[in-house]
């Protein structure tokens, strides 16, 4: 008994030290927490761009013509850098910037700072600056702005501050569609990726209830029923190369469309347009009944997705 009294205090004794500790740990960004970081802008020497939370959701805002973009945010992407930022401790200070000469040798030039401004509730943005990988696994150097002290902080936060707007935000043209929803899909085309008009049905066997897809109107040959299913997987899970800022797609030619029916009835369409704009960054400009983004596809994005009917059929 005297022993498992021992071990006990032991026990206490290690997990108020351990507690203790955690409440040592000071936070870099004052007052942070995932719920009220509200907003965080970053920009390097080129470009910047600023993550919105609007209504428990992220989004990626974006100056382009002097106009502000609001584009949908990669939900998990940010969601786990906030944790990033909120649970950032003070680090340690391992240089005091009494040479700025040496700041360089951190990675704190005109060509590799990253500034960090975040936001917390109401207050005043709290502006970091990051600069090289630390010295450490998974450590990164940084410093406040304006401050000469430089840090090293236990988080590759350096490593997760993409420098480019379009790697924060949701670029899947049909979110929320899985394959297994899919019932049916209509293919219609006349452009370098799609030059054919068929569509592809899931059918059940009465026998073994296995899922099979049939080609319509049907061709000689049997369905790779691998190729199909793989093709179908690469549509649901399609990613835009970037979005299209300015102009439309009125009166242009509807060049290829896609219409997938899914379970319940719910059918999608996306149709895809020749991009023709100078300032159009891609090949295709798709738009979708989903949402109302209009979305930039390079060429050969699309030739590795879709095929035409005969492209389906196992060779002999």
């Amino acid at each position: 008994a005297a022993v498992l009294d021992g071990l006990l205090v032991i026990l206490n004794l290690f997990s108020s030290y351990s507690v203790q500790a955690r409440k040592a740990v000071k936070l870099l960004v004052k007052n942070a927490s995932v719920k009220n970081i509200t907003k965080v802008k970053i920009w390097d020497k080129i470009d910047g761009f600023t993550l919105t939370k609007e209504k428990d959701a992220w989004y990626v805002s974006v100056e382009e013509d002097g106009k502000t973009q609001l584009l949908p945010g990669d939900q998990k992407k940010i969601s786990d850098y906030i944790e990033i930022l909120a649970s950032l401790n003070e680090g340690t200070v391992i240089y005091r910037g009494s040479d700025t000469s040496s700041d360089s040798a951190y990675g704190f030039t005109e060509n590799n700072t990253r500034n960090v401004e975040v936001y917390v509730g109401d207050k005043k943005p709290q502006a970091l600056q990051l600069g090289n990988n630390g010295t450490v696994k998974k450590s990164t150097y940084l410093r406040f702005a304006g401050d000469s002290k430089i840090r090293m902080v236990n988080s590759d936060i350096a490593q997760k501050t993409d420098r480019i707007y379009k790697e924060w935000t949701r670029r899947e043209i049909l979110p929320g569609v899985a394959f297994n929803d899919i019932e049916a899909v209509k293919f219609s085309g006349d452009c370098e990726f799609l030059k054919d008009n068929y569509s592809v049905k899931k059918e059940i066997s009465e026998t073994d209830k296995k899922e099979t897809y049939v080609i319509e109107p049907a061709i000689s040959g049997e369905t790779d029923q691998g190729a199909l299913g793989i093709m179908l997987g690469k549509i649901v899970n399609l990613k835009a190369d970037n979005f299209k800022f300015t102009g439309t797609v009125e009166g242009k030619e509807v060049v290829a469309q896609v219409e997938i029916l899914c379970k319940g009835g719910k059918t999608h369409t996306v149709k895809f347009y020749q991009a023709t704009d100078d300032n159009d960054v891609g090949d295709f400009i798709a738009a979708t009944t989903i949402d109302n983004y209009l979305y930039l596809f390079h060429d050969d994005t699309l030739t590795g997705v879709f095929k035409n009917s005969s492209d389906l059929m196992k060779k002999n």
